[in-house]
């Protein structure tokens, strides 16, 4: 069979659609020999996937440049029952929505200086870099205050998210990683035995008040490695929607106005983002033993590749997958996964990409996106921009 997944050309990363629509068609459980997965496209048999921990593992997943690092692989998101969810009944406790409700006034905040910032270098005629401007230091900068790391070590974020990020990481030296994620998890160490002296009012202290007051306290490293979970995952993802929703918006300018003068509508905006740009491909799961999928024998050990965004663009599932249709009901996509892994941090992704939304339909008016002269990141893993030059709409 032909290779129906080139998945680190820069062809399929620039556009991976159609290879999606012909593996969905074709060979929905297919085998890449090439990376020595299978990619699993239909949107019946990811959700088959994800609902079901006993025979489709999280552990033993690629784990990269931790692992390099010499540091423990990443906590909750490559574990399974019942430790997964002894940390997640602990994390849920401390990350909640309500205290992400608490702080959306600060979200906007952070969105409006960094947008005030970006209108400046417009309106004096710069050009500038929409990622490096506006929709990585977003999320960055706000999960840091959400976590409660210092202002004194904001100097650091930026190095820190180009190393733990695969956006990141693919302009960065990688001699250089190892030493910057032991540095950041000794830093996240040091803060987290302060914060045990010392609480305030961030996530740090309220994790700690959590694990102390469950049944079966978090480790130290277990700690750790949940503050380095939601560093990474509060960050990256974030920054691909809303990229992606730049170009999106580019192109749809009645979006724009949609935006501007209807804002009641934006929720229902964010999660048809979600189903057609997934910021997410795909994340891998660990057959437990010998079984069958889509009509395919898999062997205990194999890596499956959960293809969200495929599923996402089915049309077994969604009526007219390839159009923007905010309307859609039921909405029911896969970017934030699904079962025990569904993404604990939905709310406040969904908090950010709607003020994000909203300073995006600011700068429209006044900018020129140029994403032919951009580039995606180098993956088969994300989808999203690592640069996306933006000049004064006036040239």
């Amino acid at each position: 069979m032909e290779n129906l997944l080139p998945f680190d050309d820069p062809g399929y990363i620039a556009d991976p659609h159609a290879h999606w629509q012909k593996l969905r068609d074709e060979a929905p459980v297919y085998w890449c020999e090439k990376h020595r997965f299978w990619a699993v496209t239909r949107y019946d048999d990811v959700r088959t996937v994800l609902q079901d921990p006993a025979r489709f593992s999280s552990k033993g997943g690629p784990i990269g440049r931790w692992k390099e690092a010499g540091l423990p692989r990443q906590t909750l998101i490559q574990d399974d029952p019942p430790h997964h969810d002894r940390l997640r009944r602990i994390l849920s406790k401390a990350f909640t929505p309500s205290i992400t409700a608490e702080r959306e006034e600060r979200v906007r905040e952070i969105a409006r200086g960094l947008l005030d910032a970006a209108r400046a270098k417009l309106d004096a005629g710069e050009e500038l870099d929409l990622v490096g401007a506006f929709t990585s230091p977003f999320p960055v900068n706000v999960i840091a205050e959400i976590l409660g790391i210092p202002a004194e070590l904001h100097d650091r974020l930026k190095l820190w998210n180009a190393t733990t990020s695969v956006t990141g990481a693919a302009e960065l030296k990688q001699a250089h990683a190892p030493q910057v994620m032991r540095e950041m998890y000794s830093v996240l160490a040091e803060l987290i035995d302060e914060r045990r002296a010392h609480r305030r009012d961030d996530l740090f202290s309220a994790l700690i008040d959590a694990s102390e007051s469950d049944e079966s306290p978090l480790e130290a490293e277990e700690l750790v490695g949940l503050c380095q979970l939601l560093w990474t995952a509060g960050n990256e993802t974030t920054t691909n929607l809303l990229s992606n929703a730049a170009v999106v918006l580019r192109d749809r300018p009645d979006l724009v106005q949609t935006i501007r003068n209807q804002p009641e509508q934006i929720p229902d905006l964010v999660e048809e983002l979600l189903r057609l740009e997934s910021p997410i491909n795909c994340l891998a799961r660990i057959a437990s033993h010998d079984l069958e999928l889509g009509g395919e024998k898999i062997a205990e050990d194999d890596v499956l590749m959960v293809m969200f965004a495929a599923a996402n663009r089915d049309p077994r599932h969604f009526d007219r997958p390839d159009e923007f249709d905010a309307s859609r009901r039921p909405n029911d996509h896969v970017a934030f996964s699904h079962g025990i892994h569904f993404c604990l941090g939905s709310h406040l992704a969904r908090l950010e990409a709607r003020v994000g939304l909203e300073a995006l339909a600011e700068l429209m008016p006044i900018a020129r996106l140029r994403p032919e002269d951009g580039a995606r990141i180098p993956t088969g893993i994300l989808r999203g921009w690592l640069r996306l030059p933006v000049e004064p709409r006036t040239r």
